[in-house]
């Protein structure tokens, strides 16, 4: 294992073991996802790893990989896997999950748990056997994991190290044209991943079991994308020599790809469109500069006699769990159902909500635009369809007849980001007079990939839906939803290992904490409206009091945000915010737009971060001043935060720069014009260097940094009427 990570990492580690036989490093070059169709030797089988498990013990194995929360992560579907299978009637295998974005804050419990942790998240921690996912690169186009991520993981086994080399199915055509599907595996990991060690050749000698494997890993000298992916393909083969020799030298075994995908980079760039709560694990410096895009007002403090106190590890049968996120969820669910008599999200789940998809076959824009007829979801707007045609001429691929269609993968990521369907459901709500009267309600559409691990929650969703329509819900009942929620479409071992029936929550979910945590926010809100359920125009306006609210920027085309080597661009930001609407009030009095509920110890900058951000799109929605509610349930923490819209023009692309590639840069938005005034009006009245504003161009003066150059004004620009100048103003920096 030392072996393995010196070739890696540069070092020169010693092995710890001197008692026993090392055992070889078990190489798997496989399809990381298990085969649905019984066992397939070119895919990791869930047996495989249970069978880990069984002979080290849970407490003994480590799951790792660069993410473990993405909805189509390999280990998600293994886990999830696992759960099902039963020894004496009850689940055999529990998990840890290090996931950050659920919001569990309680202590971490590992006992007779398999660890399902990121690479960085097991700094510290070692294992008698450690499975490592996603030792491989797919190509040299854009970022690739950290080396130090990397090799903090390779070396946490103590007995037993099984890296996870992935491989994928392409398209190919043979000698008589036919197309042919086969197996290809991913690039090596390079030595020394993208280091930049100097302009020089390092040599670099790997010693193992009295020989010595010498290598001369090229600098990373290259000025362009391309000559820096040349180099890292450079060190993928010399990962693929070292690992060769090892093998005859029994420092490893398993089976070797003897070819790979020999891909250095790809010519399209990738759409990413960051959500809200994705902006994390900055520096505290950095945060601190992003913060000050917004004006803040801290309304109340953690005072000890506020905060409510409850039990977040809670020992079960065979576990003991942190419930804190369930505690958490639970509250925003009982809010929504006490100010407007439904839960969005609880719909989409229980009420035909979700579109299923296969992540690798591929759909037409007619067959997707007749399962949103079918489903009797809000027919598209007419810039829905604008854009979901744009995503088909742009990213689709044609087959054998010559129509456009987009991948089931592409198709998630561009739904639930940017095309936001909505379906609509007639409910029934009891009056002031206490008389009941029908209510039209809209609730989100999300797109989700088909997984077998996901008929485990179908089977209990007669279930949810029961509870969710019970007229007397308990606040254990709510918890109880809360796990369920957020089960669907994630993993399963909190559903699973706190209880899947009912009745059990009444047993240990604290009661009196939630009805507290609702009272307070219910005081809160007092003079908010309920959401409008009113038909046409009123259904659709966000300005009134509107749960789970989703908004979006997209960024104009002249803005752009991309990596160094250009792999992949990001094209928007979004985010679904608690609560937007208005007659809300600040303790001090102060009218504010949104409001982001926490139920947690204490507030940090992340959930500052994720405030501002929500106000960022809202003011730039409505482009005006914005002002959002940071608000703990808990502790009655409150904190207000005002940014202006031009603020938020700067803030949205540079905070997104930064999570690209790490770099700073400024962006100047530009002057509001007034496009009500008439022609004349814009004639006497507007300054000319404002008019020279509708006539710029956008100049690098530096990497960090984007200024404006001022052309003169000419005859024809003097003009133009208000109509297109208002065309030219979106188009400032262009």
């Amino acid at each position: 294992m030392a072996a393995v990570v010196n070739l890696l990492w540069g070092t020169d580690m010693v092995g710890g073991n001197t008692t026993s036989p090392n055992r070889p490093v078990e190489y798997m070059c496989k399809h990381p996802f298990p085969s649905k169709h019984g066992p397939d030797p070119e895919r990791l089988q869930t047996s495989y790893l249970a069978g880990l498990i069984d002979e080290f013990g849970p407490e003994n194995v480590m799951f790792l990989a660069k993410s473990v929360q993405n909805e189509n992560c390999p280990i998600r579907v293994h886990v999830n896997e696992l759960m099902t299978i039963k020894e004496n009637g009850r689940q055999k295998y529990n998990f840890h999950v290090k996931e950050n974005i659920r919001g569990f804050e309680g202590k971490a419990d590992v006992k007779n748990k398999v660890r399902v942790w990121t690479f960085c998240g097991a700094k510290g921690c070692e294992a008698d056997c450690v499975v490592v996912f996603g030792l491989d690169v797919m190509d040299f186009s854009g970022p690739i994991p950290s080396l130090n991520q990397v090799c903090v993981a390779l070396s946490r086994a103590r007995k037993l190290l099984i890296p996870i080399h992935g491989k994928t199915s392409t398209s190919m055509t043979d000698l008589d044209g036919e197309n042919i599907k086969k197996d290809v595996a991913f690039n090596y990991f390079p030595v020394l991943g993208d280091v930049d060690f100097g302009t020089r050749e390092l040599s670099h000698t790997v010693r193992c079991n009295g020989r010595g494997i010498s290598l001369k890993v090229p600098p990373c000298t290259g000025n362009t994308a391309s000559e820096k992916a040349e180099v890292l393909a450079a060190r993928s083969k010399l990962t693929a020599h070292a690992l060769a020799r090892m093998k005859q030298l029994n420092i490893i075994s398993g089976d070797l790809p003897d070819e790979w995908n020999s891909r250095i980079s790809s010519n399209v760039a990738r759409s990413v469109v960051y959500s809200a709560t994705e902006f994390s694990y900055f520096s505290a410096s950095e945060v601190g500069n992003f913060l000050k895009f917004g004006e803040w007002a801290p309304e109340g403090r953690v005072d000890a006699g506020h905060r409510l106190e409850y039990t977040m590890n809670v020992q079960f049968e065979r576990t003991k769990e942190d419930v804190s996120a369930l505690y958490g969820e639970a509250v925003n669910l009982m809010l929504q159902w006490k100010r407007n008599g439904y839960c969005p999200n609880v719909e989409t789940v229980v009420n035909g909500g979700v579109l299923w998809f296969h992540e690798f076959a591929i759909y037409s824009q007619v067959y997707l635009e007749e399962m949103i007829t079918q489903k009797r979801y809000e027919a598209l707007t007419v810039s829905q369809m604008e854009l979901l045609s744009d995503e088909y001429k742009s990213k689709g691929g044609k087959d054998q007849f010559g129509e456009q269609k987009l991948t089931g993968k592409d198709i998630v990521s561009f739904v639930n980001s940017r095309l936001r369907i909505r379906k609509k459901r007639i409910i029934e709500t009891l009056a002031e007079d206490g008389t009941l009267v029908q209510k039209t309600i809209y609730f989100p559409v999300l797109a989700k990939f088909t997984r077998e691990d996901d008929k485990l929650m179908r089977l209990f969703l007669r279930d949810v839906e029961k509870a969710y329509d019970s007229s007397n819900k308990t606040m254990a009942d709510w918890v109880y939803l809360s796990n369920a929620i957020m089960g669907f479409g994630g993993y399963h071992e909190k559903w699973q290992q706190v209880g899947t029936e009912r009745d059990s929550y009444s047993g240990w979910v604290e009661s009196t904490v939630l009805q507290e945590a609702l009272n307070r926010l219910q005081e809160l809100m007092k003079n908010t409206g309920s959401q409008s359920g009113k038909e046409g125009s009123e259904a659709d306006d966000y300005s009134k009091s509107v749960f789970e609210r989703p908004m979006q920027f997209d960024f104009p085309t002249e803005i752009e945000i991309t990596n160094e080597t250009k792999s992949h661009m990001v094209v928007g930001v979004n985010g679904i915010c608690d609560w937007v609407g208005e007659g809300l009030v600040s303790p001090n009095g102060k009218a504010v737009d949104l409001l982001e509920i926490k139920f947690v110890n204490e507030l940090c900058d992340e959930h500052r971060l994720q405030v501002l951000v929500y106000c960022a799109l809202l003011a730039l929605e409505k482009n005006a001043p914005c002002s959002g509610m940071l608000f703990n349930a808990r502790t009655c923490e409150t904190e207000v935060v005002t940014i202006e819209a031009n603020r938020a023009a700067e803030f949205l692309p540079g905070i997104s720069q930064f999570k690209c590639d790490g770099t700073k840069k400024t962006f100047i938005a530009p002057e509001p014009v007034d496009d009500d005034i008439d022609d004349m009006t814009m004639l006497m009245e507007c300054d000319r260097a404002v008019m020279e504003r509708l006539h710029t161009k956008k100049r690098a003066l530096s990497p960090e940094v984007v200024v404006l150059d001022y052309e003169p004004v000419t005859n024809d620009a003097m003009k133009m009427s208000s109509q297109e100048v208002a065309m030219v103003i979106p188009t400032v920096l262009e």
